[in-house]
This record gives structure tokens, C-alpha cells and sequence, in this order.
């Protein structure tokens, strides 16, 4: 539809705004996401499994793959079904089909995410014992006690989240109907229940609120910590040296993921109006699904840019995979 001055509408706009962001900005972003964490894992392997922050990192850089991956296999699925009604053109059972689809990229999209959300604080306690019992780190944090605590989490959340994936649904109405209408009555929706929305709020509790705000205080603490060890910086072996680069290293990996939370809480502090997505019972407006969109791409980003992290803060990471590009480039030229 054109304005009164012949130029586009502010929801054409809008539409176009939020198309670009489905289409091009977010997949754009996950894939370099993808591509980081791939290096990312190749160095952490090459730099083997037998310290902790390392096997808290691969574990980290393997959650978001499959987060991004199935975050986008997600996204695209209700932006093709339902953004651009294409419902309208499949039979029962292609939509059924499409379903299915939808509830594993919903399952492993929400359970990968947690995992990504939750495991910052698991790093958090792990450099504070770093930092305030450096003579019995070792002792306290082993590789073996490491392990089992991140695959207790990631199993416990991945257990969790079975239960809300059987209460997704495709609901279809017959009849002409128009664009808002088809939004409402032609879209996946969660069937709501006292037990999923007790679950729902102690998801998001601690993975939203208590996960970051843990985080954030610990990193805090940790910087004030370190703050007053270097006045003693130049008594330090070069043990200290070293975990202090770890802790500089995992520290901003944290505050990337405090920040990313801040931008993903928003919606708290907004209208309901204006921030209704495709989850509510009407239709959304172009505005709220690209506040929507938004808080989505943070989420991206935060499973981005780890890689980036990494290289920037850490010279033993840049050092090792400079020399595994190096080597892989010179098998390349033979």
C-alpha cells in the first residue's frame, strides 16, 4: 500500500525491515556463529580436554551450534507457514509433516539454549575458585568432577524440556479468512496448563534472571579480585600468568552473555502491545515481531561470538589456531 505522498507505508516498511532480519541478517549471523564455533572446538581440541575451562568451553561452543542451527530451522519454518501463509497451499498431511519438523527444532532450540544460558554460571564458580583458592584449585575442580556436572545439567535440561514439546499444536480453521484472522487460528501454539506454565516460569527464571544476575556479581567480584593483583603482578609465576589469561578470556565470554541478556529481557519492562509475539492468542503487529526478531538476533549473537572472544583475549587460542589454519592451508597447496 503506498502513503499519501506516493512512498511506501509505515507497515510495508516495517514488513520489509522484519523480512531482512528473518532472511538475511539473522541466518547471516548464525552461520558465522556456526563457522566460529567449529574453530572454536577444533582448537579446544587441539589444546586437549584436561582443564576444566576448556571442557566447559566445547561443551559451550556444541550448545550453541545446535542451538543456531535449530533456532533458524524454527524461525524459517513459522516465517514460511505462517508469515507468508503458505498453509494455504499444503495439504493436511505436508503440514503435519512440517509439524514434526517444528517440534525437534523447538525441543533441541530450547534445550540447547538453556544449556547456553545456564552454563556461564557454571564458569563463573569455577574461575571464583580459581581466583580465591588458587592452592586447591586443582584439588576441588578435576577434570572427572567437571564432566559430571556439565552432563547433569545439560541431561536435566534436556529432560526438562520433553514435557513442553507435547504441547505444541497445529490448530487449522476452515473458511475464507483474512491475514490477521489466518495468524491467529493457522500457527503453532502452546496449550497452556497450570503444570507447563509453572515450568514455562521456572524456565525462564533461571536461565533469564537468577543465570545472569549470578553472573554478572561474580564477574564483579572477580574483577575487583583481580583488580588488586596487579600490584603483585610482577612477583607472579608464570602459572598465575597463565590463569589469570583464562580468566580474562571466560570473563568476557560472561559479560558478552550479561549484555545479551539485558537486550533479551526488554520485553519485560515494554507493553504487552508492543511486544506480543507469534505465541499470543492475536495478531502480532510488524513492530512487536521485529522487537521479536531483535531479542532473537542478540540470542544469535551471544552464540556467535564466542569465537571472537576467544581470539581476541586469549594469545595461546590465537597461537594454536593460527597454526592449525597454517597447516590446514599448506595441505591445501599440496
Amino acid at each position: 500500500m503506498k502513503g499519501n505522498n506516493g512512498g511506501l507505508d509505515d507497515e510495508e516498511i516495517l514488513e520489509s525491515v522484519y523480512t531482512i532480519l528473518v532472511l538475511v541478517v539473522t541466518p547471516t549471523v548464525s552461520a558465522l556463529g556456526i563457522v566460529g564455533n567449529c574453530f572454536g572446538v577444533a582448537v579446544l581440541f587441539k589444546q586437549g580436554l584436561r582443564k576444566s575451562s576448556n571442557i566447559f568451553l566445547i561443551v559451550l561452543a556444541v550448545a550453541d551450534m545446535i542451538y543456531l542451527v535449530s533456532f533458524n530451522g524454527e524461525r524459517l519454518i513459522l516465517y514460511h507457514l505462517i508469515d507468508l501463509e503458505a498453509f494455504r497451499f499444503l495439504s493436511d498431511q505436508t503440514c503435519s509433516d512440517f509439524m514434526v519438523l517444528f517440534c525437534i527444532f523447538f525441543y533441541f532450540d530450547y534445550s540447547t539454549a538453556t544449556v547456553s544460558y545456564t552454563l556461564p554460571t557454571l564458569i563463573t564458580i569455577e574461575r571464583l575458585i580459581a581466583v580465591f583458592a588458587p592452592l586447591s584449585f586443582h584439588r576441588i575442580v578435576t577434570v572427572r568432577r567437571t564432566w559430571i556436572i556439565v552432563l547433569l545439567m545439560c541431561l536435566t535440561w534436556f529432560a526438562f524440556l520433553i514435557y513442553p514439546s507435547f504441547f505444541l499444536e497445529l490448530r487449522v480453521a476452515n473458511g475464507s479468512i483474512n491475514k490477521s484472522s489466518a495468524f491467529i487460528e493457522h500457527k503453532f501454539v502452546t496449550v497452556s496448563g497450570p503444570a507447563l506454565e509453572v515450568l514455562e516460569h521456572f524456565l525462564l527464571y533461571c536461565a533469564m534472571t537468577i543465570s545472569p544476575i549470578f553472573t554478572a556479581f561474580g564477574c564483579l567480584i572477580i574483577s575487583l579480585k583481580l583488580k588488586f593483583e596487579n600490584v603483585k603482578r610482577k612477583r607472579m609465576t608464570t602459572r598465575e600468568k597463565s590463569s589469570n589469561r583464562t580468566t580474562l578470556m571466560l570473563l568476557s565470554v560472561c559479560v558478552v552473555y550479561i549484555v545479551t541478556c539485558i537486550i533479551q529481557s526488554l520485553h519485560i519492562y515494554l507493553p504487552n502491545e508492543i511486544v506480543s509475539t507469534v505465541f499470543t492468542d492475536r495478531s502480532p503487529s510488524n513492530l512487536s515481531k521485529i522487537l521479536h526478531q531483535s531479542a532473537n538476533i542478540a540470542s544469535c549473537i551471544n552464540c556467535s561470538s564466542n569465537f571472537v572472544v576467544y581470539i581476541c583475549t586469549n594469545k595461546q587460542f590465537r597461537n594454536v589456531y593460527v597454526e592449525i589454519f597454517c597447516r590446514f592451508r599448506k595441505k591445501r597447496v599440496w
